[in-house]
């Protein structure tokens, strides 16, 4: 093709477990007649959100702006109609990839800088920040990549406790170096090497770097922030976890597509990772295996209790089967939550187990049920009838390694649907990452520590004077589980009361939680201390806000998948969503940014609740690092990876 990227580089600043990461492309268009179009895609990770899109064009800086998503479409099609650069963010309702349209004109060069954000939850007790570097030499997108090294620097302060544990966990063509600053400060510096093409054989483009860390700090059970500190209006995010040794036993349903499309690889890595989850379950456990194809296959005619004995057979009866046909995943769905009410009704208690349904598919229903909103509206249906104690229902897609069959070849937006609509997590991977990926996935799926949890936060809230402060505009705070080694974030805004309102601080919030550990109800009132601001967060950068922002919109996005919603309630949410949207400029299923090269450029961008200005002077001064493409060794000068081993944690617990 005409267009060739030149350079990319990716620069990452976490803050007190706030993340920043800048996606940075250098494109030329070699035609010197005509302009040139490439559509290309970013994977980015759950819980992260574009935020922010600064575009040079010819040597013009230009400052990506957020429009309803049919009006930005529109004006970039006009443009490339008219031979303009311009560059179209966008995003469906698949969260986890964004869509990049560039139009670069006869003999241009584009480059963008696209930023990314997110708060960084525990996952098995580690802080983990994933991201995806691309090397964009396969022949779907059309371009070549005219560079040998990716250059990855990630700057990371923590200062709620000193950093006692960092790892970064990356294929062998990574290499990096970790120095530590300061206790509470690590400079990471990686070059991630381009993959060698095997004779124009489409292979992965795309791969997977983890960093992890801990802190002394970590181990509150609560944290509250609120910010602007000093105002009449304020937004808090609650950071909740529980710890317990003792996991909460399980009612799981493992539902695997044998399909054909799954193949030898794909099949057998699934197999491999469920046989793992299976010698993981708990004797306290009750289980079942389902597969599935053009016909539903289930491994017993009832939930059962897990045994020595159970665990080798299910293994061998998985063992025995390879791919078959079609896909028939609505009966093999409901199959399976029926399976779970059956054994509520024959042991009478309904909260006695977290209720799970785990579904491992690759593709398109193409037997019994094919039609998407039926098949959400019957497994919705049928998981209802399981009330009060619903099954969380769990789906893992298996696309492509690489091109626009990652993105095309699976029903992911169904998957999504029936994950969000059941209060399960969803999540997209590649054939070759299946058993890495589903392994940990069954990790964390194995420890639920609290059920049915509800959080929720009064309007008699202490401050400095002693204001009443009404608490309202909350995020999602109702759960169906929590798993051990990770977090709860529930944000919300507080309001003075009275005609006049006058500045306040808050300094604890009152907390009440409901939840279940097996058949106990466990009801605790609490007030939590708010976290005083580290110095460390821009507080003009509204971080809890822009937080608040991103969950209420992924909160509206799940309602909207809800399948009892009226047409009426539809629009509300529809409309409430663009809103917040356009008000905090982010890429959204509502909304996408727009850069056109038809007028002025961008020198100081309009402030707004969210004031990027400054970024614009240091994205300029930032360009010249583009062409960074250094090695780095991981032995080299003063590189530490320590190790739990290497540091005593202390911890610092308020129990709720």
């Amino acid at each position: 093709g005409d267009i060739s990227l030149l350079s990319q580089q990716i620069d990452i600043t976490i803050d007190d477990r706030y993340a920043s990461l800048t996606y940075s492309y250098r494109f030329s268009n070699g035609n010197a007649h005509n302009a040139s179009a490439l559509r290309y895609s970013l994977s980015i990770q759950p819980n992260t959100f574009v935020s922010y899109f600064v575009a040079e064009l010819n040597g013009k800086i230009f400052r990506g702006q957020t429009k309803e998503k049919q009006e930005a479409q529109s004006e970039y099609n006009s443009a490339v109609d008219l031979g303009l650069n311009a560059v179209l963010l966008s995003q469906d309702h698949d969260a986890n990839v964004v869509l990049i349209d560039t139009n670069i004109e006869a003999g241009g060069v584009a480059v963008l800088n696209i930023t990314v954000e997110q708060f960084m939850l525990r996952r098995f007790g580690y802080y983990e920040l994933a991201l995806i570097v691309s090397n964009f030499y396969d022949d779907t997108y059309d371009v070549r990549s005219q560079f040998e090294h990716t250059a990855v620097t990630i700057d990371l302060h923590d200062a709620y406790g000193n950093i006692t544990f960092v790892d970064v966990i990356a294929a062998a063509n990574t290499a990096y170096n970790i120095t530590n600053l300061a206790p509470d400060r690590i400079h990471v510096d990686m070059s991630v090497a381009k993959t060698a093409e095997v004779d124009n054989v489409d292979v992965s483009t795309e791969q997977l770097i983890v960093v992890r860390y801990k802190t002394n700090g970590m181990t509150q059970n609560n944290q509250l922030m609120v910010e602007p500190a000093n105002t009449s209006a304020a937004t808090f995010m609650h950071i909740f976890s529980y710890e317990e040794e003792t996991a909460l036993p399980r009612r799981v349903v493992f539902v695997l597509d044998k399909s054909g499309s799954m193949g030898i690889t794909k099949w057998e890595s699934a197999v491999r990772a469920t046989i793992g989850a299976i010698q993981d379950l708990s004797d306290d456990d009750r289980m079942n295996l389902i597969l599935f194809d053009a016909e539903v296959t289930v491994f017993a005619d009832a939930m059962l209790q897990v045994t020595t004995n159970v665990r080798a057979d299910s293994i061998a009866w998985i063992e025995s089967y390879s791919s078959g046909s079609s896909t028939n995943l609505y009966d093999a769905m409901i199959a399976g939550l029926q399976l779970i009410e059956a054994d509520i009704e024959a042991n009478e208690n309904a909260f006695a187990y977290i209720n799970q349904v785990i579904l491992v598919t690759d593709g398109q229903p193409t037997a019994g049920v094919t039609d998407s909103t039926e098949i959400q509206n019957g497994i919705f249906t049928a998981n209802e009838a399981l009330h009060p104690a619903m099954a969380a229902i769990f789906c893992l897609g298996i696309g492509e390694d690489s091109g626009v069959n990652w993105v095309s070849a699976l029903n992911y937006p169904l998957l999504r649907s029936i994950a969000t609509q059941n209060d399960g997590w969803d999540i997209r991977v590649k054939q070759s990452e299946t058993e890495t990926v589903l392994s940990d996935y069954y990790q964390i799926l194995k420890s639920p520590v609290l059920g049915f949890i509800t959080l929720q936060y009064t309007s008699n809230i202490a401050t400095d004077a002693q204001q009443q402060l009404t608490v309202h505009s909350l995020t999602r705070n109702t759960f169906r589980g929590l798993y051990a080694g990770t977090d709860i974030v529930v944000c919300g805004k507080l309001t003075s009361d009275g005609d006049a309102p006058v500045a306040m601080t808050v300094t604890e919030v009152a907390i009440s939680l409901t939840a279940y550990r097996m058949t106990q109800r466990l009801s605790v009132e609490t007030r939590v201390e708010v976290v005083a601001n580290s110095g460390g967060v821009d507080e003009s950068a509204a971080i809890v806000e822009r937080i608040w922002a991103y969950l209420q919109l992924k909160h509206y996005r799940e309602t909207l998948d809800n399948p009892r919603l009226s047409a009426t309630q539809e629009s509300a949410y529809e409309a409430q969503a663009l809103a917040i949207a356009l008000k905090y400029e982010l890429v959204t299923p509502w909304t996408s940014m727009l850069v056109v090269d038809d007028a002025q450029p961008t020198t100081t961008p309009n402030v707004t609740d969210t004031d990027r200005g400054q970024e614009l002077d240091d994205y300029q001064n930032s360009l010249d690092l583009m062409s960074r493409s250094g090695i780095y060794s991981k032995d080299a000068g003063d590189s530490t990876t320590q190790s739990d081993s290497d540091q005593s944690e202390r911890s610092s617990v308020r129990n709720i």
